[in-house]
């Protein structure tokens, strides 16, 4: 029951610099997808679904760790065409 641990509820209340827990950042990553298929009305196959998901995952967890979509796209396929990396999916 709630009231058992209302003290671990409310605790971001009473701690400064403790924000909620949420999925704020998820939702507002979602938005954008979902924006963006609607106005280039989705993927046509299966595999540009897996592509778009694929890619958007990519640049998604690039913006959060503040480095580049572009170099780290780049470092992965010179990765895999040196064989150093061979858990690419089919779709690069």
């Amino acid at each position: 029951m709630v009231l058992d641990v209302w003290e671990a509820v409310v605790y971001f209340t009473e701690v400064e610099g403790i924000e909620p827990t949420t999925n704020n950042i998820a939702e507002r990553f979602l938005r954008l997808l979902v924006t963006s298929r609607k106005i280039n009305f989705g993927s046509q196959s299966d595999g540009g679904v897996k592509t778009t998901a694929y890619l958007s995952t990519d640049a998604g967890t690039c913006k959060i760790r503040k480095i580049s979509t572009w170099n780290c796209l780049a470092a992965v396929v010179e990765a895999y065409r040196k064989g150093i990396v061979s858990m690419i999916p089919q779709v690069l």
